[in-house]
């Protein structure tokens, strides 16, 4: 479970935030995962995780 006085809701996965409208996700991904994030933005890791979102949302 997260630090911090994280509390489980039904329903919600571990580590989504209490409020839907977050503006930080703090998650540890994998070396693998942030060079795909990375190749995808162009070097930038958040523009690659924007781009992937576009395109599995279309």
């Amino acid at each position: 479970m997260p630090r911090k006085g994280y509390k489980r809701a039904l329903g919600r996965s571990v580590g989504m935030p209490e409020v839907m409208t977050a503006q930080n996700f703090n998650r540890r991904i994998s070396a693998e995962g942030a060079l795909i994030l990375a190749t995808a933005g162009n070097g930038s890791k958040t523009e690659g995780f924007r781009n992937l979102l576009s395109l599995y949302g279309a």
